[in-house]
């Protein structure tokens, strides 16, 4: 036979067509000869998919029974519970401490009125002060640890609690731009005590901190306070004038604001100076 007659006698067979079911049956039986051949090369395979499938259908006909069914779920509520309450008292560097503020973010979201939602930023603000003071006090409190300083603990505890005043006095007011004013300026506070507390000497980064705070204040009876203290020495005292020395910034702007207002012109065209008086 010539490869003309071998290729002429290839393209009449192409041109045959098998049944249907013929190509079903035996596109079937390749499938099964191949699974079977895989079992046959990887038994331990095989067995582990077996199992699995016992054990799903297991757990899908428990689930159907309505007993289990909300047990499991009873389970699962409890579980988120647990999840929630364990984040709640999580501190700053917990691993849930992120799911305790992603909390807060979404609480606020749904806050029904602005004051609402300025009144819950103040409590989150309380909650910051009362999570610094627990730093503070496990570090500085506690009896063994290597930062062991009662007097600083207290100091710190001290400031902190005048924060949680100051924050309850701003909502007893019931004027939401200031009770937003209180919590930015405590939220800031807290900031930069927590970055404090948790250096490794939290002694020299105080000092460093008033002395940066003394160069950029221009209040001179602030710093004159300030520098009194210092004077006397002692742990407390700088904690004090650490504190003055924070509503430096708060105290500028209010006398350039008077002074902005003391230098209006009058009806006549003329500066008014505010320390001017009345010649007549």
């Amino acid at each position: 036979m010539d490869d003309q007659t071998l290729r002429k006698q290839l393209k009449e067979l192409k041109q045959i067509k098998p049944q249907e079911d013929w190509a079903v049956s035996a596109r079937a039986n390749l499938i099964a000869h191949i699974d079977a051949s895989q079992e046959a090369l990887n038994p331990h395979q095989s067995a582990v998919r077996e199992s699995a499938s016992i054990r799903g259908s297991w757990f899908e006909r428990t689930l159907a029974q309505p007993k289990w069914a909300g047990a499991f779920t009873l389970g699962i509520f409890a579980l988120m519970v647990l999840s929630a309450t364990m984040a709640q008292n999580s501190l700053p560097g917990s691993p849930l401490y992120g799911a305790k503020l992603a909390g807060e973010d979404l609480r606020s979201a749904v806050t029904f009125s602005e004051m609402d939602g300025t009144v819950l930023q103040a409590k989150y603000a309380e909650r910051r002060v009362n999570e610094i003071s627990r730093i503070a006090s496990t570090r500085f409190a506690a009896e063994g640890a290597a930062s062991f300083n009662p007097e600083l603990a207290e100091g710190v505890s001290e400031a902190l609690e005048s924060y949680k005043k100051d924050i309850a006095l701003a909502k007893e007011s019931g004027n939401k731009e200031t009770i937003e004013k209180e919590v930015a300026q405590v939220n800031e506070k807290v900031e930069v005590w927590t970055s404090l507390v948790n250096e490794k000497d939290p002694y020299e980064a105080l000092n460093i901190q008033v002395s940066i705070l003394m160069e950029a204040c221009a209040d001179e009876a602030l710093l004159e306070e300030s520098g009194l203290l210092l004077e006397e020495g002692g742990l407390r005292n700088i904690i004090t004038a650490f504190e003055l020395l924070n509503r430096c910034e708060e105290v500028e702007i209010t006398s350039s604001d008077d002074e902005n207002i003391s230098d209006e012109p009058t009806d006549s065209g003329e500066l008014v100076d505010g320390d001017s008086t009345d010649s007549s």
